[in-house]
């Protein structure tokens, strides 16, 4: 009698249904996604910002280095280049230089013939052409 249960106890361990096979969903990481700054537009600065000079091997020695509102030469004359008004832009601006003690006002025109290439008049007197470095 002992080995019918045991029987019976085999038989109904064996006909139990077999677990389904659970499909498991792989994990997402949560990412934490930051909301996107509004665009500004940005107003690209002067043409002339940046370093020029009269020709390539006078980059390092005798450059004039041009932000939007100030200009510094290698032999130490600044200017500060004033606000664009009316009568001035990107081709046209007004400084106030200083060299040593002498301080001038002048009136400057730009031009750019090419890339990478600019001319200053300064106070309408002869170009100085200058390559980008």
């Amino acid at each position: 009698m002992r080995t019918r249960w045991i029987a019976l106890a085999l038989l109904a361990a064996g006909c139990d249904s077999p677990a389904e096979p659970v499909e498991e969903t792989p994990q997402i990481e949560a990412v934490a996604v930051e909301p996107a700054e509004p665009q500004t537009p940005t107003i690209p600065g002067p043409q002339y910002a940046g370093r020029w000079a009269t020709s390539a091997d006078k980059c390092s020695s005798d450059w004039w280095r041009f932000w939007h509102d100030e200009l510094l030469t290698a032999d130490r004359m600044r200017c500060n280049i004033l606000p664009p008004d009316g009568a001035s832009g990107d081709t046209h601006r007004r400084a106030v230089c200083q060299k040593a003690d002498k301080v001038t006002r002048e009136d400057w025109t730009f031009d750019y013939p090419a890339d990478k290439l600019m001319t200053l008049s300064r106070d309408g007197g002869e170009p100085i052409t200058f390559g980008a470095c």
